[in-house]
């Protein structure tokens, strides 16, 4: 029996509005994320959820919790679904970044994959530890359907490797707050991209959404 594993990023918080670095720094959703966050619950009420797995940062957990909903299960925090660390960038803005670190931030939104920051994860190493957690995570529920929550740097470089794409195109293809991306992997171990950045169900979106590396950073 296949096993499925649905990947949600959680809902927007007040960072992401004012454009700041988020990372590793424990912010928790705002209104709109708690709604996105019930608009992804209402997406997958009918869908059967064996186990669900989320990033121990709050806006993760407080996501999580919400699709939950009246399913009695334990939301599992698992350390290697956290955010990327960007180091000394944390609460910054984007145009503070690119003020103090201009160099660093071309870098940042031309080639990510490039990236390197004292006090900072590298792309791959996120990429590295996502995807291994994921499979970690298929192969102990084996057969099963699992929820996991976690966020874009994670989601993103996670989906590529799936897809077979490099990571240097992560800002082509950011998983959006509340997204819902489902895999699926086989008996055999292939894996399937059922859904990738899959918003439709969140009825506040319907507006044209600017590109997340202009407007905000996990």
């Amino acid at each position: 029996m296949n096993t499925i594993i649905i990947m949600v990023r959680h809902g927007e918080t007040p960072y992401n509005v004012e454009r700041k670095f988020q990372g590793s720094a424990d912010i928790p959703l705002n209104d709109r994320g708690r709604s996105q966050a019930k608009f992804a619950m209402a997406a997958l009420s009918n869908t059967h959820i064996d186990a669900i797995y989320s990033s121990p940062l709050v806006r993760a957990v407080e996501t999580a919790e919400i699709i939950r909903s009246g399913r009695v299960l334990e939301v599992k925090k698992m350390g290697d679904l956290r955010e990327m660390t960007v180091g000394d960038w944390e609460g910054f803005t984007i145009d503070e970044i690119n003020s103090r670190y201009p160099e660093e931030y071309a870098t940042w939104q031309n080639h990510p994959d490039m990236f390197r920051l004292e006090g900072a994860d590298t792309l791959e190493s996120v990429r590295d530890r996502t995807v291994a957690a994921i499979k970690a995570i298929a192969k102990e529920n084996a057969g099963k359907t699992v929820l996991v929550v976690s966020h874009i740097c994670s989601l993103s470089t996670a989906m590529l490797t799936f897809a077979g794409l490099p990571i240097s195109k992560l800002w082509e293809h950011p998983v959006k707050n509340a997204s819902i991306n489902i895999i699926e992997f086989s008996d055999e171990g292939e894996i399937s991209i059922i859904e990738w950045n899959k918003v439709d169900h969140i009825l506040d979106e319907a507006s044209p959404i600017v590109p997340i590396r202009e407007t905000e950073q996990k």
